[in-house]
C-alpha cells in the first residue's frame, strides 16, 4: 500500500486478499461445477438420440413393433 500513498496494516491487506480469495471459491467454483454437469447431461442426451435416430433408419416398423435389443 505504500506505492499509493496509504498507510494500511498488513492485517487488513491480509483480510482482504482473504475475502477475494474466498469469494471467488464459493461463487465461482461451484458455478463451474454446474456448467460441467449441465455439459455432460446434454451430451447423454445427444448420444440418447441419436441412438433412437439411428435404430428407427435402420429397422422398419414391424421390427420395432416386437421390440430390438440396441
Amino acid at each position: 500500500m505504500k506505492k499509493f500513498k496509504l498507510e494500511a496494516s498488513l492485517l487488513l491487506d491480509a483480510l482482504i486478499s482473504f475475502s477475494l480469495v474466498t469469494s471467488i471459491c464459493l461463487i465461482f467454483l461451484p458455478l463451474l461445477f454446474q456448467l460441467n454437469n449441465t455439459a455432460k447431461d446434454k451430451l447423454n442426451e445427444i448420444e440418447m438420440k441419436r441412438i433412437v435416430l439411428n435404430t428407427l433408419y435402420h429397422n422398419n416398423y414391424k421390427a420395432l413393433r416386437h421390440g430390438v435389443l440396441v
